[in-house]
């Protein structure tokens, strides 16, 4: 730290109020070596902070004042009979050395309680300011190891393992663009989302599996497009899937006038 860096960031007060932590009171240290001066100013200090952390106020009591002034070294006598006109002259130099320093001292302390404020101000700031790097990095964690999770499903979908079935959407949602990864080895497939319609409120997308004349089977319910790969489940020798629009919670048969499209598996 330079030093005006020390001066006003209040860590010479708080040092002699013995309020900080050994890494600061290690910089504190450092700086007294590094710049002579700050020693006669930490004394300054030091004196001017007597007896605060009882007092808890702004300025000093006037018995603080009146005990650093006896301690305050006086100009020597000149002669063991002066004359009046001495005398007045020392008094009243006195008297100004003594106004001149309740007024340092006041001074002094009113710095130090600044001082201590800015210092505990610039603390705050520094600790939220941690605290919001230390989120972003837990989120940016997340998202990392969301993206890894999801490249490493990517990897595993894109083989021979998985056929590719793009769905024939109806007119009335054309735009809709839905690949189905139909697993030949295993019960799980995986609809690969690229363009879905919007759901109203309380609306959700169904999967149906229909084979033959039988009644469609309701199978998974999903109401958001997600990273852009649902899993799902499979029925075996199942002639086609379809995906429907439904109230949320399902239905036990397809409403035919929200069919999103059909995904054909036989052949």
């Amino acid at each position: 730290m330079t030093l005006a860096d020390i001066r006003s960031s209040g860590l010479l007060e708080l040092y002699a109020l013995g309020q900080l932590d050994a890494h600061d009171q290690s910089e504190v240290r450092a700086a007294l070596r590094r710049y002579p001066e700050l020693v006669a100013e930490l004394r300054e200090i030091e004196i001017a902070l007597y007896r605060y952390a009882e007092s808890h106020g702004l300025t000093p009591e006037g018995d603080v004042v009146e005990k650093i002034l006896r301690d305050y070294p006086k100009p020597p006598g000149r002669s063991a009979d002066p004359s009046r006109e001495s005398i007045t002259t020392s008094e009243n130099k006195t008297a100004s050395s003594g106004r001149g320093l309740r007024g340092l001292l006041s001074g002094l302390f009113l710095a130090a309680i600044a001082g201590i404020g800015v210092y505990a101000w610039q603390q705050s700031e520094l600790s939220e300011a941690r605290a919001s790097h230390q989120l972003e990095l837990e989120e940016c964690d997340t998202k990392t190891a969301t993206a890894q999770a999801y490249a490493a499903q990517l990897e595993s979908v894109f083989t021979d393992q998985y056929r590719p079935v793009d769905i024939s959407a109806t007119e009335a949602y054309a735009s809709a663009r839905i690949e189905l990864l139909d697993d030949q080895a295993s019960n799980q497939n995986y609809l690969r989302v690229i363009d879905l319609p919007e759901l109203a409120e309380g609306e959700t997308f169904q999967l149906w599996s229909i084979t033959g004349d039988n009644a469609p089977v309701p199978m998974d319910l999903f109401d958001e497009k997600g990273n852009g790969l649902i899993a799902v489940g499979k029925v075996n020798a199942t002639d086609a899937y379809a995906i429907s629009i439904e109230p949320a919670g399902g239905s036990t048969s397809p409403n035919m006038d929200k069919l999103v499209g059909v995904f054909a598996m036989a052949g």
